[in-house]
């Protein structure tokens, strides 16, 4: 459907379109990013505290 309207829409609407799917992937990697660092950021508190506790 994406690919059946873009050459009615013209260059510059499917470069908007392209862009802005471009912002998305990168936002969501960068939220992919930021989740895994902080759940590794919470397991190394994790095992501190249970290091600590052991000792």
């Amino acid at each position: 459907m994406y690919l059946y309207y873009k050459p009615f829409l013209g260059p510059r609407v499917s470069v908007l379109l392209s862009t802005k799917l471009c912002l998305r992937d990168l936002i969501s990697n960068l939220a992919n990013m930021y989740m895994l660092s902080t759940i590794e950021l919470w397991q190394l508190s994790v095992h501190a505290l249970f290091r600590d506790l052991n000792s």
